[in-house]
């Protein structure tokens, strides 16, 4: 029996060390994930100004604006909800630790607390995602329509090779008109007549 025990004993000190060993690794899971988040959204929101300068020069010739508006406000709030989720979490976290020293743990209460956490993280990792995708689609957009402005336009002179697209147009001959059989007088005067001298 006292065998069994002692199994028990080490079987339970075995899966604590296990538990305790997954807890280390998921906070520095968690703490490199903030970091990529962080490092990702910045470079991408400087990528994005640097793209625009180099690839569109004028800024006020392209289309569909709202998306790149709309990819930068993404991209800056994914920076600024990961920069909150620090002080929220730890926040969070505290307010946990402070009940167990207390001795008025609540699990329930802990869950939410954790879930909120969740939350927030996904929410950073959407705004990232909707972001980048966004200023993916309007780059898109804009170099296809550059290259369709560059194409030269059907019947339009072929400068590159110094002919015309199209073959000249025919010439427009009117028809000769007969005289209106209503009058009862011919259209032209009668040739003159040949006489014999």
């Amino acid at each position: 029996m006292h065998k069994a025990m002692d199994q028990n004993n080490e079987l339970d000190e075995q899966l604590l060390n296990y538990k305790n060993e997954l807890l280390k690794i998921h906070e520095k899971s968690y703490e490199h994930f903030e970091k990529q988040l962080s490092y990702i959204s910045a470079g991408a929101l400087g990528l994005s100004f640097i793209l625009i300068e180099k690839v569109f020069k004028d800024i006020s010739a392209t289309q569909v604006k709202g998306l790149l508006i709309a990819s930068w406000v993404l991209l800056g709030s994914t920076l600024f909800i990961n920069l909150l989720s620090h002080l929220f979490t730890s926040k969070k976290h505290y307010k946990t630790i402070d009940e167990i020293n207390n001795g008025s743990y609540n699990p329930s209460l802990a869950v939410k607390r954790n879930k909120q956490i969740s939350w927030v993280n996904t929410a950073s990792v959407t705004s990232l995602f909707a972001g980048i995708l966004l200023f993916i689609f309007f780059t898109s957009y804009n170099i296809i329509n550059m290259n369709n402005k560059s194409k030269p336009m059907p019947n339009q002179p072929d400068i590159t090779r110094g002919l015309p697209s199209a073959p000249p147009p025919p010439i427009h001959i009117p028809p000769v008109q007969p005289p209106s059989p209503g009058t009862g007088v011919p259209s032209s005067p009668p040739p003159p007549v040949k006489t014999n001298q």
